[in-house]
């Protein structure tokens, strides 16, 4: 079977070197990875470019994956490999991005995204080398997008203390993607709002923060309870605007015993839940794949 990737985030992203590459070869080692051409016989694209419009629809299977909060076109794909939790008539396969963000592989990074946290860092604190650390900082935030609520909120928030911002909007950085988990585990509270919110829209914020120590203080809908322990974050959709949310992270802060309680909290429903999700889509993936 020859597969080929394309229009894939440019920057960092190696064909050769990705989650895809290797859960497909984990699936079936006999698998070739070529560039595309006239050998390609299932095509796996994203939505950065236009390579795939030039395929032969007669000759190849097209599968369409997104990180993004897009919905898969099936006038171009036979299938799609996203978020969402709708299955489309059988089409689509839900590989949510906080999936793609586990060392199910011990490849420790594919050059984008640079590192990516083993099972352990979030089932098994004891061995997670950020969870015990000193977290002598109230709050951060790392995004170049704030968007409206986490605008809000930071207003809102950094009126009762101080919280640090790093990325774009705060002309601030530190010391690369790698060292993202160093500079989080720092602090006490991540901010980690979702860019938008979406049924099954849950990225690597939720897994950064927790394998960092912190306490999330996350956005997102109800549907989350499906993959998350909600008891482990703080979410803005539980409250009626983001003064109530200041207030509870406040109540938390200023209450030892309640910070350690949701800190403790494990961030999966139950620590077995990646490993019966990711051997669940190497099921459905292989079935599309030789359809």
């Amino acid at each position: 079977m020859n597969v080929s990737i394309s229009d894939f985030w440019g920057m960092g992203f190696d064909p050769n070197n990705n989650f895809f590459t290797h859960l497909l070869k984990n699936i079936d080692s006999n698998i070739n990875f070529i560039p595309l051409g006239d050998e390609t016989e299932v095509l796996l694209y994203s939505c950065f470019g236009g390579d795939h419009n030039h395929v032969d629809r007669r000759k190849v299977k097209k599968i369409f994956y997104t990180g993004e909060n897009i919905r898969p076109n099936y006038d171009e794909c036979d299938y799609s490999f996203t978020f969402d939790f709708e299955d489309y008539n059988g089409k689509n396969i839900r590989v949510p991005l906080w999936l793609t963000q586990i060392d199910f592989f011990d490849t420790k990074g594919f050059g984008n995204p640079e590192f990516v946290v083993s099972l352990d860092q979030l089932t098994d604190y004891s061995k997670n080398p950020f969870y015990n650390k000193t977290k002598d900082k109230f709050s951060i935030i790392i995004n170049n997008h704030l968007g409206n609520q986490r605008k809000e909120f930071l207003e809102s928030l950094a009126k009762k203390k101080e919280v640090h911002g790093f990325g774009e909007p705060f002309n601030n950085w530190f010391y690369g993607e790698s060292k993202k988990l160093d500079k989080l585990s720092e602090y006490r509270f991540n901010i980690c709002f979702e860019n938008t919110n979406y049924p099954g829209y849950y990225t690597e914020k939720l897994i950064h923060a927790k394998a960092a120590g912190c306490v999330p203080i996350y956005y997102s809908e109800d549907k989350v309870s499906e993959d998350f322990n909600t008891n482990c974050m703080i979410n803005l959709n539980d409250y009626s605007n983001v003064n109530e949310l200041t207030e509870k992270v406040m109540e938390i802060e200023n209450h030892s015993y309640l910070y350690n309680e949701i800190k403790n909290e494990k961030l999966f429903k139950y620590d077995n839940y990646p490993i019966e999700f990711f051997e669940n889509i190497k099921n459905q993936i292989k079935k599309v794949i030789y359809a």
